[in-house]
């Protein structure tokens, strides 16, 4: 929420700040939800060997769902994270300048350094 101000209102430079802060949250934001959601589904399996009022038939049922449930969110959530992968090499900074303080983009907007 921070970045995109950061990028658009902050002094020069601040852009490629912004895009590696946001990239190095991303992946913490994504591995702190999947491990909520893997949290939420463990609860609700310890629901079914808490609850006194099931039979064993039914806790049988329940908890061969919820552990189907598990194995489906892990699988497709690596399918998602194997699709959208975007690697280091390929990422785009925003920066107009090189790590030696060289024009990237060529135009005379560039002609004076960092």
């Amino acid at each position: 929420m921070l970045g995109p101000s950061l990028a658009l209102r902050g002094p020069d430079g601040s852009l490629a700040d912004a895009v590696a802060g946001m990239q190095g949250y991303t992946k913490v934001m994504l591995a702190t939800f999947m491990a909520a959601l893997g949290l939420l589904l463990l609860s609700v399996l310890s629901f079914t060997f808490g609850h006194s009022q099931m039979g064993p038939a039914s806790r049988v049922v329940l908890c061969s769902t919820i552990l189907a449930i598990i194995g489906g969110t892990v699988r497709y959530s690596r399918i998602v994270l194997r699709v959208f992968r975007l690697p280091d090499a390929a990422a785009v900074s925003g920066a107009f300048f090189d790590e030696h303080g060289a024009c990237s983009t060529g135009t005379a907007c560039c002609s004076t350094g960092p």
